[in-house]
């Protein structure tokens, strides 16, 4: 235990939140794993059938990314020290669970995997709601900050949240209209579940300067990291999906090195404080 917190008593992570978090990481790691290694075989892997490759290692490589914020929120004992993990995996998960009913007619409820969707999905979201109230309920003070974020990095990832989140948002109300301006060719469900990860990603980079502190970002940076190269892995898997000669592929490169880039100079930083 740090050494200020003999003198006061700084909130922890409460068991019910921490078993919810390790919960939610073996769930995703094994979605990472039908999704980012089955990446062609959803048709008999996964709770519904994704046509092209790319999207499906897309996705998958997110929840493998949150698969790691997941377990590392989870690890941490100040409340403080994870809670930027809470709302990026919130909206996600409520995301998906209405585009599942949106597009119910796309699953495979002659599936385990269809029906499995189906519960997590139902579950997780109302389950956090009622373990995060508890959580901050508990008795105890805000780890505080003590190692803030260079100003630049905070600009950066602010402006890079906000174009996730708006864009994220366009593509689940509007798929058609979002999927129009995205680097490879996405059905309306597949649009909807893109931009449902697009948006947590992008909760993450904004509450990222919000919380300003290097060990209080630590679960979400490193995670920031893996999502890029995990990303660089699956279009190096599938060029041939990728339209790179378009605005929108442009777009997309950028964002996909700015995050590897900006992610490992993030480790850097956090090596340093404990």
């Amino acid at each position: 235990m740090d050494e200020d917190a003999t003198l006061i008593h700084y909130k922890e992570l409460t068991a019910p939140l921490r078993g919810l978090l390790y919960l939610a990481g073996l769930l995703t790691f094994i979605a990472g794993i039908q999704l980012f290694i089955l990446t062609e075989h959803t048709d008999r892997y996964f709770a519904w059938t994704i046509a092209v490759p790319l999207t499906s290692a897309f996705l998958g490589a997110n929840y493998l990314a949150s698969f790691l914020l997941s377990f590392l929120s989870a690890r941490q004992t100040y409340w403080a020290r994870m809670r930027i993990a809470i709302l990026p995996v919130f909206t996600f998960t409520t995301m998906l669970l209405v585009a599942t009913i949106l597009h119910r007619d796309k699953f495979h409820w002659d599936s385990f995997f269809g029906w499995a969707w189906l519960v997590v999905y139902a579950l997780v979201p109302p389950a956090m709601i009622v373990i995060l109230i508890r959580q901050l309920l508990t008795r105890g003070e805000a780890y505080p900050r003590s190692e803030p974020l260079p100003g630049w990095v905070r600009i950066f990832l602010l402006v890079q949240g906000l174009f996730m989140l708006v864009y994220g948002a366009i593509l689940f109300i509007n798929p058609e209209a979002g999927a129009a301006y995205w680097p490879w060719k996405l059905t309306p469900l597949t649009a909807r579940a893109v931009g449902s990860w697009t948006c947590g990603i992008g909760m993450a980079a904004f509450l990222t300067p919000i919380e300003n502190d290097w060990l209080r970002v630590k679960p979400a940076t490193l995670t920031y990291f893996t999502v890029g190269v995990l990303q660089a892995v699956a279009l190096a898997r599938y060029p041939a999906n990728f339209s790179w000669g378009s605005v929108s592929g442009m777009i997309y490169l950028f964002w996909v090195a700015s995050t590897i880039a900006l992610g490992f100079y993030c480790i850097l930083q956090i090596r340093k404080y404990k």
